[in-house]
């Protein structure tokens, strides 16, 4: 096996869908892919794409008008898609921890963060209360926050205090596994560098599992090992960072690419991709990136392509692998994505 890391995490074929007043909407259709005990995954996408229902399918924190319609999820070989409320409560926090997005609403504005992370702690872990507030020492000197911070409400904290506190109460119960649902997205870009460096140290560190979900794929590069691209609720495509920014293989990720400013290349314009993603309540036929990509042909259109193994660890749902060196010369182009009809 040559000391291969066992796989933590296991989603198959996965399908979540929401009930909407327009309709069945189907916002994760046939997903797979697995995170290795160690790894952190990045799962990248636009607004949409089905990114965070699947972390929420995981945890199975998904609305009322929302349910996993198919599929398996498999953690340490167990599929939690089956386990009761009762079975739930037990692995999240414990084994499964998530990182949200928005920490300022996520704490409860009338108790300060120590009796939060402390609660947690008793709750959950069984600790006493004196182990579980040593703990929360411990936890705030790891993510560099001084222990008096413990007494301070959610308001007297700043963005980047309460993000690393909501990171100290994710590690709170040494998980297998931590979500993280954009934690940076509403910090300042000096807070945001701070914040996943803090994460990238801490993961290494403690060599955590985790899904890192974001819609800024230049952020994956910093965190993660690997990456997972997401299209309208399916992967576009799968392999290692180095090879996902090195030579992707499919036009979208190219396209989230290329819309990266860089001080490396002298470039008059950035390129975008125009459009939107398809209306997922709509019965869709072909590849749903094929009206925003500049490469496809009637077969795109007519025609869901299946995902293939490009090289080992790499893989990519498009008909034209063998034309994927083209398409990356094209895509820098600007002219190659204006003018496209949605």
């Amino acid at each position: 096996m040559g000391g291969e890391k066992m796989a933590l995490l296991k989603v198959e074929n996965l399908s979540t869908e929401y009930d909407t007043l327009e309709g069945n909407l189907k916002a994760v259709d046939d997903v797979s892919f697995e995170v290795k005990k160690g790894e952190a995954l990045g799962v990248v996408g636009e607004s949409g794409c089905g990114k965070s229902t699947v972390m929420k399918s995981i945890l199975q924190l998904l609305p009322k008008n929302g349910r996993i319609s198919s599929g398996k999820i498999l953690y340490k070989d167990k599929d939690i898609t089956r386990y009761n409320n009762k079975q739930l409560r037990e692995i999240r926090w414990k084994e499964i921890s998530m990182i949200s997005q928005g920490a300022m609403n996520s704490f409860n504005p009338v108790y300060n963060i120590g009796k939060q992370l402390i609660e947690v702690m008793i709750i959950q872990g069984n600790y006493r209360e004196k182990e579980a507030r040593d703990r929360a020492i411990e936890l705030f000197e790891i993510v560099g926050l001084d222990k008096k911070r413990l007494n301070d409400y959610p308001h007297q904290m700043s963005g980047g205090m309460r993000q690393r506190s909501m990171i100290a109460m994710s590690l709170a119960l040494d998980p297998g596994l931590i979500i993280a649902d954009e934690p940076t997205t509403a910090l300042d870009v000096v807070m945001q560098d701070r914040i996943l460096d803090k994460i990238s140290e801490l993961q290494k560190k403690m060599e955590l599992s985790m899904l890192f979900v974001t819609h800024d794929i230049s952020i994956i590069a910093e965190v993660c090992q690997r990456v997972m691209v997401m299209y309208s609720g399916k992967i576009a495509e799968i392999s290692t960072t180095h090879n996902i920014f090195k030579k992707p293989y499919h036009p979208y990720t190219m396209g989230l690419i290329n819309a990266i400013p860089t001080v490396v290349e002298d470039i008059d314009h950035l390129v975008s991709i125009p459009g939107y993603p398809p209306n997922l309540i709509n019965s869709l036929q072909g590849c749903r990136f094929a009206p925003r990509c500049p490469f496809a042909t009637s077969k795109c259109r007519a025609e869901s392509p299946e995902m293939k193994l490009v090289n080992e660890n790499h893989r990519a749902a498009c008909h034209y692998i063998e034309k994927a060196d083209k398409f990356r010369e094209k895509s820098h182009r600007t002219e190659t994505w204006e003018g496209l009809l949605v």
